[in-house]
């Protein structure tokens, strides 16, 4: 039976720090401070990061999700993606530019023609 031990650190006193599947060898100091579970439940598979949590009172397990941070490759790939974005924008940018241009011209031209 596994054995999970709570993360002192942690604000809300939930969080699994340890499990411990095989405990030959510990003494029955480094067991006092465990929980024994009959299981861990399996996280999610949602390309999300976890955390697994327990109430030490009623043993109920679940787990926390969490953003993952982007890799350095995704980062790069995020930013040629806003380029491509930003390039094209600035070329619509630039042609409404010129068109605004050659009508201004065509029309200081008419009533400079009248």
């Amino acid at each position: 039976m596994p054995i999970v031990f709570l993360d002192p650190n942690h604000p809300s006193g939930t969080k699994v720090q340890l499990i411990a599947y095989d405990t030959t060898g510990w003494t029955e100091d480094d067991l006092r401070s465990g929980i024994m579970v009959e299981a861990i439940p399996e996280p999610e598979t949602n390309g999300k990061g976890w955390e697994l949590h327990i109430n030490k009172d009623t043993k109920e397990m679940w787990y926390e999700y969490f953003e993952l941070p982007l890799s350095p490759e995704q980062i790069i790939q995020n930013l040629q993606n806003e380029l491509v974005t930003v390039k094209e924008a600035n070329t619509a940018l630039e042609k409404s530019q010129t068109d605004q241009d050659e009508l201004l011209m065509q029309l200081m031209l008419s009533m400079g023609g009248n």
